[in-house]
């Protein structure tokens, strides 16, 4: 059970991407992106070159103009207070995961762009409160839900069968669900929760 990251990486890069084109772009504002990376852990760093891949090819014209590390909400926090100070006009920011995200938003929300419609953060994972912020449609456009609380109870299962001696029903590799969530879909994953 595993998450190809750069796959992942590039469906943050991607739902940035349209929805920049979508409400940037094509209203003539330029994007201003930031990332925020963890270039100590190599499969976080395969997620951000994921994120820049889809970027450059699917908004050629933009570019990330700046980057900052963390993946806890406290770094993420001081990583977006230091965005909003060297780029105010700041209007994307792709994050490796949701914690760092979370710390983004809660500086993006002290500067006043909770409700913001022409900003977006960007993120993955799918924990219950990024899916309440995207629910909020302010300025967390859309997280990349793994579904990993469905993937813990599968390892669960097919740990189970397999100490138990039972044939396994699984494939070989299992790869995380990467389902992106916006504000029009997040309504349907909680129905499909219940």
């Amino acid at each position: 059970f595993t998450g190809n990251n750069t796959e992942i990486g590039y469906k943050i890069g991607e739902s940035a991407a349209k929805w920049a084109q979508e409400n940037l772009v094509d209203k003539g504002i330029d994007p201003v992106i930031g990332l925020v990376e963890f270039p100590e852990s190599e499969f976080l760093t395969a997620r951000a070159d994921g994120i820049r891949k889809a970027l450059e090819e699917l908004l050629p014209d933009a570019e990330i103009v700046i980057t900052g590390s963390g993946t806890t909400e406290g770094e993420g926090m001081e990583v977006g207070e230091n965005f909003l100070v060297a780029y105010p006009d700041i209007n994307v920011v792709c994050c490796i995961n949701d914690d760092s995200a979370h710390g983004v938003y809660q500086a993006f929300s002290a500067a006043g762009y909770a409700d913001a419609q022409d900003r977006g953060i960007f993120s993955c994972d799918g924990t219950e409160q990024s899916k309440e912020y995207v629910g909020q449609n302010g300025v967390f456009k859309c997280v990349v839900d793994l579904e990993l609380t469905e993937v813990a109870r599968m390892m669960v299962d097919c740990a189970v069968e397999d100490l138990t001696g039972e044939d396994l029903e699984y494939e070989k590799d299992n790869f995380f669900p990467m389902n992106p969530l916006t504000y029009d879909t997040v309504p349907e994953e909680y129905k499909k929760a219940e």
